[in-house]
């Protein structure tokens, strides 16, 4: 059985309309006539409800079977940020850092993303799910493949010999993937060749005891891990493996295969044109290290997106209410002082918020001028008109703390602006 996970489309990695595009020429096209081959599509967490409602729509519009894993955007919240990364032990978030260069900071941001990684993109996750359909199918053998691969009926009738004819001794196969460069309909063109190279896609047999390793996010080895422990030789070896990844990966061979060439090759698959130009999909290390970093980002800024989807829609976030203090207790004492009751509290409260509107300048590090070498106690000071000498940074981000909550208490209980609308300079 061929089952293959769709997911969320990362750009500037993945052009999002290409992947409707690409399941409808899949469906269209894909025509391996044997029915001994049966498909499956898994729709792994697609946080666009629109788009997944698309897929579906597609989906069954050709009749192809397909099961959802749903993203529950409560689960997703509760996953923790990683503020020590894991590989390395360090905190990363407060760690001082000098230089880091392009691919470094998209690393670290993703390691701080870990677990979100891991449930919102989860394709390790989706990856043993399908092998679980697969099975419970009844298949003997099962294909978890990826949602862009395209098999042709002379790749698979290469394909299915090998599989007919393999030796007992033999769980798993390798399918090497031809990555298009150009629009998927130059398939039919008489002149195509494929050129397959890329990192392969695996066939397990129903009876293999290898998974994925549902440890790893998405981006992180995530299939290459296993590659590595079928002793499958490649580019990957030449990665730069973590002290992590080397434990769950080299110190730790499957035994479920009898040696290096254990894992032999059959047939070839194509991944569907991305919608990227040309050079992006190059078989280059160049083309390689930017395909990463598209990656990486496209990760980031969907992580991202939902991030503020759980502050607006699971913490109920917005710039009109206030996050940490009690609208139904504000709105109390509100109506007290209306009925000339507690005025002497809020009274208080307006006094410290006007005294806050006297800063003469901005409470912001950045407004400031450049970090004093010699580390000054007072660089990052700011200055009231009725204080002679300027605050520490200490005393002054307490200060800072006390006069923003005076601030936003005072627009909540009296409605005047003025209290979060910035004054002008000359004011």
């Amino acid at each position: 059985m061929l089952v293959r996970a769709i997911g969320n489309a990362l750009p500037p990695r993945h052009d999002p309309v290409r992947a409707l595009q690409n399941l409808r020429f899949t469906l269209e096209h894909e025509q391996l006539e044997d029915e001994e081959m049966a498909t499956h599509w898994v729709l792994n967490r697609l946080a666009d409800e629109q788009v997944a409602r698309q897929f579906r729509e597609l989906l069954t519009e050709f009749g192809a079977e397909f099961t959802e894993l749903s993203l529950e955007l409560e689960t997703y919240a509760q996953a923790p940020f990683h503020v020590i990364v894991e590989d390395r032990g360090v905190d990363q978030v407060h760690l001082e850092v000098t230089s880091e260069d392009q691919w470094t900071k998209n690393q670290n941001i993703n390691a701080i993303y870990g677990s979100k990684n891991r449930y919102a993109l989860g394709i390790n996750v989706a990856r043993n799910l399908m092998l679980d359909i697969a099975n419970n199918s009844g298949a003997r053998w099962l294909l978890p493949w990826d949602q862009t691969c395209f098999l042709t009926r002379e790749s698979w009738e290469q394909i299915k010999h090998d599989l007919d004819h393999a030796s007992p001794d033999q769980k798993y196969f390798l399918t090497f993937i031809d990555r298009l460069k150009e629009k998927n309909e130059v398939i039919f063109s008489s002149n195509f060749k494929p050129n397959p190279w890329e990192e392969p896609q695996i066939i397990f047999r129903n009876d293999s005891i290898e998974r994925f390793d549902e440890r790893l996010r998405y981006g992180q080895r995530d299939k290459a891990a296993l590659l590595v422990r079928l002793q499958v030789s490649g580019i990957w070896d030449g990665w730069g493996w973590s002290s992590w990844e080397r434990r769950h990966t080299y110190a730790n061979m499957s035994k479920d295969v009898g040696g290096s060439d254990a894992v032999s090759t059959t047939g070839y698959v194509l991944r569907l044109y991305s919608g990227l130009v040309s050079d992006v999909e190059e078989n280059s290390a160049s083309a390689g290290f930017w395909r990463e970093i598209r990656r990486a980002k496209g990760v980031i800024a969907l992580l991202d997106k939902l991030e503020e989807r759980v502050m607006r829609e699971f913490y109920d976030y917005h710039s009109s209410n206030l996050l940490v203090y009690d609208e139904g207790q504000l709105l109390k004492y509100k109506e007290q002082t209306d009925a000339n009751e507690g005025n002497e509290l809020v009274s208080s409260l307006v006094d410290d918020a006007d005294r806050a509107m006297q800063v003469s300048k901005p409470w912001t590090v950045t407004s400031n001028e450049a970090l004093d070498p010699e580390r000054d106690p007072q660089v990052f000071s700011n200055f009231y008109d009725h204080k002679e000498d300027a605050l520490n940074d200490g005393d002054m981000i307490r200060e800072m703390a006390y006069n923003t909550t005076a601030l936003a208490l005072a627009w909540r209980l009296t409605g005047n602006d003025r209290y979060v609308v910035p004054k002008a300079p000359n004011e």
